[in-house]
């Protein structure tokens, strides 16, 4: 009997720390976009939010997008580039935005 319990104690562990390693927030970058997802509007922060950790590519409105990119939190520009289109980019960028690409250092 005591064998069977630390037996499934160390199966839940082993499931819980493979639950861990696979979670999507591991790819985030050092800044976490906390900005970025503060500095919009609520429904943009959870459409942000939802697609980060679900990982659909396509989850966060054109609109949002928009507004998002506007923030320009640099951390948070490998992200938002996942997840959204190059227009979104020359919304705030204008011309200075090459191909959905921000320059760096750009006010």
């Amino acid at each position: 009997m005591a064998l069977r319990r630390r037996l499934h104690v160390s199966l839940f562990l082993l499931l819980l720390a493979v639950a861990f390693l696979a979670s999507p927030a591991v790819g985030l970058p050092p800044g976490g976009c906390y900005e970025t997802a503060t500095k919009v509007s609520r429904r943009c922060s959870g459409e942000f939010i939802k697609a980060l950790f679900s990982d659909d590519l396509h989850g966060v409105s054109r609109k949002c997008c928009d507004e998002l990119t506007c923030v320009r939190e640099q951390s948070c520009f490998s992200v938002l580039l996942w997840y959204c289109p190059p227009e979104a980019w020359a919304h705030c960028y204008g011309g200075k935005a090459a191909a959905g690409v921000p320059l760096q250092g750009s006010p």
